[in-house]
């Protein structure tokens, strides 16, 4: 409902290591409703970006994100798009999930 808070948590994994055990990453966060057959930017964040050489290999990243709703949000359903780009390995990975406001 309008109001009510958004919570996602997620792992980020199968990026590349290099043979020094460095890697990275960024990512991003967007949220979007359908307004007129188009998508519409209703929030978008900019992570500044994760890298490291650490001993061992860092296989995954913890990720999480929290999400207020405003209280005069409109009832619709919208779309949460996490895109991941690995620099090293120069891939990039989005994943879009549905919610809805009633």
């Amino acid at each position: 409902r309008a109001g009510d808070t958004v919570w996602a948590r997620f792992h980020i994994t199968g990026y590349l290591l290099a043979e020094d055990n460095s890697f990275d990453v960024e990512s991003s966060l967007e949220v979007t409703v359908e307004e007129d057959k188009q998508n519409k930017t209703l929030f978008r964040f900019e992570s500044s970006g994760e890298r490291g050489r650490p001993f061992s290999p860092r296989r995954w990243l913890p990720a999480e994100f929290r999400l207020d709703l405003d209280n005069d949000l409109s009832p619709g359903m919208y779309t949460v798009l996490i895109s991941v780009r690995d620099k090293l390995g120069d891939t990039t990975y989005e994943s879009r999930r549905r919610f809805s406001v009633r």
